[in-house]
């Protein structure tokens, strides 16, 4: 499989296009797998591909708000390691 992808949204505009990008291509993935990730799952695992694999520094708050809709709350708390 090939995907071209092209925005043009220029890097840091803080519109939050690559983390949507990101949602969107692991939910396609998750459907061409027949997969049953969460809405939970699919912005975390978005979020681990964009910020640690690729590197792109940023929160979360892009990856929730892209799966789940509009939002006025996020509550996120650091995990004890």
């Amino acid at each position: 499989m090939e995907i071209f992808l092209h925005s043009d949204v220029p890097v840091g505009s803080g519109l939050g296009a690559s983390s949507t990008m990101t949602v969107a291509l692991v939910g396609a993935a998750n459907s061409l797998k027949h997969s049953t990730l969460t809405e939970y799952e699919l912005s975390e695992m978005a979020y681990h591909i964009e910020r640690e694999e690729v590197g792109i520094k940023g929160g979360k708050q892009d990856h929730y708000a892209a799966t789940f809709g509009v939002l006025t709350t996020l509550n996120f708390t650091r995990k004890r390691r």
